[in-house]
């Protein structure tokens, strides 16, 4: 059985000083992580342009896709791909085995 504790001790996470993905009241940061410009919030449609990303936002998009939170959409990035791609680079510390728990119970048909 899957769990989000054998998911964090498979990445070597310790869940100590976990930092809450940032709120929807944090976009206007979040866009200017990922935009570069300080002018980008609010949005100019419901999600994020991939090809007006920054390009180390671009790199760490592309890591994410590979290897936390599988896509092969090039073209917008939602809300909650762009809060975590503002989490991590920033460099806080966060409840992966969470994270990743939740897109697989996403996957999985109600029984």
């Amino acid at each position: 059985m899957c769990t989000m504790r054998i998911i964090n001790n498979y990445y070597g996470i310790t869940t100590d000083n976990i930092h809450p993905l940032p709120s929807i009241q944090d976009m206007g940061d979040v866009s200017q992580c990922l935009y570069g410009r300080d002018d980008a919030w609010p949005l100019p449609g419901r999600d994020f342009e991939y090809s007006k990303l920054t390009d180390s936002s671009l790199i760490l998009n592309v890591f994410v896709s590979h290897n936390i939170d599988p896509t092969r959409h090039r073209i917008t990035i939602n809300d909650a791909r762009a809060r975590l791609l503002y989490h991590l680079a920033h460099g806080r510390k966060m409840d992966l085995g969470n994270y990743i728990y939740t897109l697989i119970s996403m996957l999985v048909p109600d029984r």
